[in-house]
């Protein structure tokens, strides 16, 4: 139950093979965060949350049905900003139709604009967002409830359903140890993809 060895043991893989759904993408970065500038690559916020239909195979530029988005860690553990949002109109302009300036260095305006993308993008797909596990990185459970309800506050606005891992996965500060395998205590383990 320690590393894992294979991705079928993800918790994101596991639901396709006991749903009979095919993975199109696994979009997961080494170190990416939700924030960046706007030429930054591996930032959730740009190019990344319209890029889900670019697999390669048989099921090419097929359009995902079901989208998770287990995004934030990374922010978290930069103690990156949270700023704020509270409407479109915070990361949006309408007639220039353009992201305002600015909203790419604070976690939550980052976040929306991601989403924003993302329901706009796959109209059709159900968006699921994941809420954040606590760690050994940056052991701060207020700043990771703040993390959590900004997230949770972008996903009802963009009427994207959550996934509240930090109190329904089981796993907590008490026993966050047991479900993780590196020395910062942040992937899981085979176990904590289990749970």
């Amino acid at each position: 139950v320690g590393i894992l060895h294979s991705a079928d043991r993800t918790y994101w893989k596991q639901l396709a093979t006991n749903t009979k759904m095919n993975v199109l993408v696994d979009n997961a970065w080494a170190g990416s965060k939700v924030v960046g500038w706007l030429s930054d690559e591996s930032s959730a916020a740009n190019d990344r949350a319209v890029n889900l239909h670019a697999n390669t195979g048989a099921l090419k530029d097929t359009d995902p049905d079901i989208i998770l988005v287990y995004m934030g860690t990374n922010d978290f553990d930069s103690y990156i900003e949270l700023g704020s949002f509270n409407s479109l109109e915070d990361i949006y302009d309408e007639q220039t139709k353009e992201y305002k300036a600015g909203i790419n260095d604070y976690f939550t305006s980052a976040y929306a604009k991601m989403l924003h993308k993302i329901v706009n993008r796959y109209p059709n797909a159900d968006v699921f967002c994941l809420t954040l596990l606590p760690n050994l990185v940056r052991a701060d459970d207020k700043a990771l409830n703040d993390y959590n309800n900004a997230i949770k506050k972008v996903a009802n606005y963009f009427n994207v359903e959550i996934c509240d891992l930090q109190n329904d996965s089981g796993i907590t500060r008490e026993t966050y140890k047991k479900y993780t395998n590196d020395n910062a205590h942040v992937h899981p383990n085979a176990l904590g993809m289990d749970m």
